[in-house]
């Protein structure tokens, strides 16, 4: 446990706080020693995630944009609790969120750590369709860390219009840059805007979208392509102790979303793992098990819902120190923080799905004192 001094508990004071409901306890509590593991992996095996409050996630964000060193609160803190306040669906006020992403667009010659950018701006752009709206232009934010998690956020959670608006601005700013090039014109240079890797993740998606791919042959390149990614927020040097999830990004939603409802189309559960074994098996003919480690393929199979060799298993349970009675459940793809079911669904659907209160969001002009 860190230790407390008596300025923390002033600062936490001020906010209606007390020792033993405060965001950082809370956090200790239930990471304990598993603290520096992957978050996304940590609480998939620990549903019972602390009630993290709006009041808490201020705290946190207030402290760490002071540097208050003595409260103790690190970016880490609080990328773990916008995580699980997201996963929770903690009713959040946009204004908060937004004001914490636009100011770390405003430090000059500051790195932002893509860890809290990425979560940030992940749960804005969960929050609905005004939220979005509202960070909409952070998506040509100069500093590319922030432009790229934006996009990318924006891109997962907007629904198709979403994609479409941005993916046509991109194409549109392409088009002229090439018009300028074929007539002759020095000194161009490209936008940086078009240059992300969430901007070159819609290029793809709308590319993906348009391959004609039955059940069959929708498997098999899954399996044969690595268009399916895991990630880690671990601070494990060891990499067989950090523990993965499947990445949040518009390319791992769309193919993960064919995926589950290619493979929800079984009507049994040995019709489900002969698809499975289509995906190992396209998986194995590009990727030789000699050159691929048990621990990524135990992993993402795991992750994916699929049935697990024994070799897998042992690896878990050996090396992850999972016991079987723990393990997921298989048959279910396992995303921590994002419901499959959104993706894509336009912003009416989604309103009709999860209704949210009314809320005032300040316009960025008014936060960092720019038009």
């Amino acid at each position: 446990m860190r230790i407390r001094l008596i300025s923390y508990l002033l600062l936490l004071s001020l906010i209606g706080g007390n020792l033993k409901s405060s965001p950082l306890e809370k956090l200790d509590a239930y990471f304990g020693e598993s603290m520096h593991q992957c978050y996304y992996w940590y609480s998939l095996h620990h549903p019972n995630t602390p009630v993290l409050s709006e009041s808490d996630l201020a705290f946190l964000l207030s402290a760490w944009q002071e540097q208050n060193e003595e409260a103790g609160v690190s970016s880490r803190d609080i990328s773990a609790a916008l995580f699980l306040a997201r996963s929770q669906a903690t009713d959040i006020s946009p204004d908060l969120l937004l004001r914490a992403l636009v100011s770390l667009t405003l430090v000059e010659e500051h790195n932002p750590e893509s860890w809290l950018v990425n979560e940030l701006s992940l749960s804005l752009a969960s929050l609905g369709p005004e939220a979005r709206d509202a960070m909409y232009p952070l998506r040509r934010s100069g500093d590319e860390v922030v432009a790229n998690a934006v996009v990318s956020a924006l891109s997962v959670y907007g629904g198709e219009d979403m994609s479409e608006k941005i993916h046509d601005e991109i194409s549109s700013i392409q088009d002229e840059f090439m018009k300028k090039f074929k007539a002759g014109e020095s000194n161009l240079e490209s936008d940086r805007f078009t240059q992300l890797s969430a901007s070159n993740q819609l290029d793809y998606y709308f590319a993906a979208k348009k391959r004609q791919l039955e059940d069959g042959d929708l498997l098999d390149f899954i399996g044969r392509t690595d268009v399916i990614t895991v990630s880690s927020t671990s601070m494990f040097r060891n990499v067989e102790a950090k523990g993965l999830y499947l990445s949040i990004n518009l390319r791992n939603a769309y193919w993960l979303s064919r995926l589950d409802g290619t493979l929800s189309n079984a009507s049994s559960l040995s019709e489900r793992v002969q698809m499975e074994k289509i995906v190992r098996d396209a998986f194995n003919r590009n990727h030789p098990p000699e050159n691929v480690s048990i621990y990524f393929r135990a992993m993402i199979y795991y992750l994916l819902g699929f049935e697990l060799t024994e070799a897998e298993k042992k690896y878990l349970t050996d090396v992850m120190g999972l016991k079987e009675s723990e393990f997921l459940p298989r048959g279910k793809i396992h995303i921590a923080g994002f419901n499959l079911d959104d993706f894509q669904r336009s912003d009416e659907e989604q309103l009709v799905a999860t209704p949210k209160p009314e809320v005032s969001i300040t316009p960025i002009a008014e936060v960092t004192g720019k038009e």
